[in-house]
């Protein structure tokens, strides 16, 4: 007598499925937040990047680069850190890694790259915050406002006032954003 044909039946094939997609949903959470870190890792080795160039160009102008205004900088502005004299290689440092997608915002949607400013804003200036990069951050928004508030929190690195750095203890894709001045990295 011939023997039946082996095959699987129909529910050992959703038992299988299911235990997939119970690995699936365990998996890619982890992902991506594994891959979140590791866009905040390189808008902080980039803001580094950005901080030993622009010490560098200020030890030999005297000055920060100059902020040529306008929401968003062009790559023209931050050639002066690659020529004449090469503060960093490329200005690829610049680009805001947070922004491979399209930004939200009045100022988010024209910004490839850190908003940068030095000089054009008193209250940065007057503070001694010196220069401020900033990176959208995982909400793709910019949420600094431009006051003395916020100034002062930037001056003393008092994250617990702010209600506008990053911190991912609220989630990895949380308000806030990414900001580099002269003092220090913050949100580290």
């Amino acid at each position: 007598m011939p023997s039946p044909p082996k095959a699987f039946t129909l529910i050992e094939l959703l038992i299988v499925v299911a235990i997939i997609g119970i690995l699936a949903a365990i998996a890619v959470p982890n992902f991506l937040n594994a891959q979140m870190r590791a866009k905040l890792s390189r808008v902080k080795a980039d803001f580094r990047t950005i901080s030993t160039a622009m010490s560098m160009y200020q030890l030999d102008n005297n000055a920060y680069m100059p902020d040529p205004g306008g929401p968003c900088i062009d790559v023209i502005a931050y050639a002066r850190l690659t020529t004449p004299v090469s503060y960093m290689t490329s200005i690829e440092s610049f680009k805001d890694f947070f922004t491979s997608e399209t930004p939200t915002g009045a100022i988010g949607a024209a910004c490839a790259w850190n908003y940068y400013d030095y000089g054009m804003v008193p209250y940065i200036t007057e503070s001694g915050v010196g220069y401020v990069v900033i990176s959208f951050g995982p909400d793709l928004d910019l949420d600094m406002g431009w006051n003395s508030t916020s100034m002062e929190i930037l001056k003393t690195g008092d994250a617990r006032r702010s209600t506008f750095l990053y911190n991912p203890s609220n989630g990895l894709v949380s308000s806030g954003d990414l900001i580099l001045t002269a003092l220090r990295v913050h949100n580290d």
